[in-house]
């Protein structure tokens, strides 16, 4: 009797395993004949990689170029840390007692783009390397055949990303925030910095604190040490929206509208030694702007319904604290407007959230109009977000196009 219902069971679920089958055989078939066999396979593909695959994965890596690039004390970025750089100690920053971690004096990095081997990669791996690092023919020829761009980061001796052209005048703006400030895939002379420095001319210095993965704590304790020096001008607040993220890992924590809040309110209590002026830029995500394009291969529903919150509420938070605001959604409006490509604020970003040379530029041109003429100190000068000007500073039109003789690098 055992035996006989051992052998039903064993009957039953080999029938219910063949009927399982041959249902999903029966829905790929399906969907296969509807969207065709290569959009299936590319599909199927995609869900592989973004579902199991290690960020490893991501980046080839010969055995030979990984024992190179480790040697070299590289940073291989977006690619699960292959050379075991060490957090915050690397060839381009240093610990720091105050601010955690800052960059370090008088270095130069040639950064490089790599190929992503997975698809749908908007974060691309990089390669970093000190830029007087003897490489060899060997690790020459892997770069000239993997990386798809190359560009310049150069800290100064005071250990700010360099700004140009250099100003030495004593009155300052500094933009404080994270690698969105510092310029992340772009080169010196392509920075925001760099540009609103030439929009603004040589009255007024423009210095770039942003250090990458810097929270708004850590940029508002760059604005205090700027207040505590003065002679400032203005200070322009340039991060992503990921400083609103009390937890990076938690996407059902707080608000991000409500934390932005509270990040930004102590920024306010600093406008008196700023000439009253704080200007907030805050990039969102590649994929919070393509969220329409990209549907499912984007955020989920919830970090989409946050991001949007957050946005929408922005410009009333900034302006209930006094703060000037310029709206990224301008910004892309605006190209979208110029090129007629509903494709075009691609061009606005060198991966999923550092913004690119054009942007940049975009930013910078902004930020100057909402200032003005910060050559001159602002006497009283209301502080309000009115789309890209700030009440009490009269905008030349001339002043506008002086950001767009750039340099290409």
């Amino acid at each position: 009797m055992e035996e006989r219902d051992a052998r039903v069971n064993s009957l039953s679920f080999l029938t219910g395993a063949i009927t399982v089958l041959v249902v999903l055989f029966l829905c790929v078939t399906a969907v296969s004949w509807r969207i065709g066999l290569d959009g299936f396979a590319a599909r199927a593909r995609t869900f592989v990689f973004t579902a199991f695959a290690p960020e490893r994965t991501a980046i080839r890596l010969p055995p030979e170029i990984l024992e190179e690039l480790t040697a070299l004390r590289s940073v291989v970025g977006n690619a699960g840390n292959p050379t075991h750089a060490a957090p915050h100690d690397t060839i381009l920053v240093e610990p720091d007692d105050r601010f955690g971690w800052v960059l370090r004096p008088n270095t130069r990095i040639h950064g490089y783009t790599m190929r992503a081997r997975n698809p749908l990669n908007f974060n691309q791996p990089g390669v970093y390397l000190e830029a007087e690092a003897r490489i060899s023919a060997n690790l020459e020829q892997y770069l000239e055949a993997e990386a798809l761009f190359r560009y310049l980061y150069t800290i100064d001796g005071d250990g700010y990303r360099l700004t140009l052209p250099v100003v030495a005048s004593s009155y300052r703006i500094p933009i404080v925030g994270d690698s969105v400030a510092f310029g992340a895939g772009v080169n010196d002379e392509e920075t925001v910095a760099s540009h609103l420095q030439r929009a603004i001319g040589d009255r007024v210095r423009v210095i770039n604190t942003g250090v990458g993965s810097y929270t708004g704590r850590q940029a508002l304790e760059w604005a205090r040490v700027f207040a505590e020096e003065g002679r400032n001008r203005a200070l322009v607040y340039l991060t992503s929206q990921n400083d609103f993220r009390r937890n990076l890992e938690d996407e059902k924590g707080a608000a991000w509208a409500d934390n932005a809040r509270e990040i930004l309110a102590p920024f306010a209590e600093l406008k008196q030694y700023f000439s009253g002026n704080i200007v907030v830029v805050v990039v969102p995500y590649l994929e919070f702007t393509f969220r329409d394009l990209l549907q499912f291969h984007g955020w989920n529903r919830h970090r989409i319904a946050q991001s949007e919150r957050l946005y929408r509420e922005l410009p009333g938070i900034a302006e209930s604290l006094g703060l000037a605001y310029v709206d990224w959604s301008m910004i892309v409006a605006e190209e979208v407007a110029e090129s007629g490509s509903i494709y075009s604020p691609f061009r606005l970003y060198v991966d999923h959230a550092h913004v690119s040379h054009e942007a940049s530029r975009r930013i910078a041109r902004r930020v100057h109009a909402t200032l003005g003429d910060p050559g001159q100190a602002p006497q009283g000068a209301a502080v309000r977000r009115c789309g890209g000007t700030l009440a009490g500073f009269p905008v030349r039109d001339e002043s506008l196009q002086a950001s767009g003789s750039d340099a290409q690098g």
